[in-house]
């Protein structure tokens, strides 16, 4: 796995460390990305580790909630008006029209209990939300994806 800085490495290694420390066999590695993904209920949830600034890294916690949407005012409206109650995190469409949630972390220096409650704020929110809004606006949920 190639990183594009040294601070991308020293956090990915922490990163990896805890999150098998928090959810041991529930994580799945990628040989070729700084990835570690965990399935939690209905949510696929992906902790990326991107660099920042050529130097540091950011921890981002991911799930793609909904695939297939129709993506309409009132469904923009409801994310807002939920964004606006998230203590942590926020959703946001991908270039796919994809209803993401996710939550950055800085990098080096990240402990255990910032990455857990992020992941959990995540994979909270992804499963919680993901069948309030196929049933309303359609789509598919991580798992159905997944053939779960």
């Amino acid at each position: 796995m190639e990183f594009r800085s040294e601070g991308q490495r020293v956090t990915y290694e922490q990163v990896r460390g805890l999150m098998e420390e928090l959810f041991g066999d529930f994580t799945l590695r990628f040989d070729d990305s700084p990835v570690i993904r965990l399935v939690m209920g209905s949510a696929v949830v992906d902790v990326r580790v991107l660099p920042l600034d050529g130097v540091g890294a950011v921890v981002q916690v991911r799930a793609v909630v909904v695939t297939g949407a129709k993506i309409r005012g009132d469904l923009l409206e409801y994310l807002l008006r939920e964004n606006g109650r998230m203590p942590f995190g926020a959703f946001s469409l991908t270039a796919a029209d994809e209803i993401v949630f996710e939550h950055g972390i800085v990098g080096p220096g990240c402990d255990s209990t910032q990455l857990y409650e992020a992941v959990m704020a995540v994979s909270t929110t992804a499963d919680a939300q993901d069948n309030a809004i196929v049933a309303r606006w359609g789509g598919q949920r991580a798992v159905d994806r997944m053939g779960g």
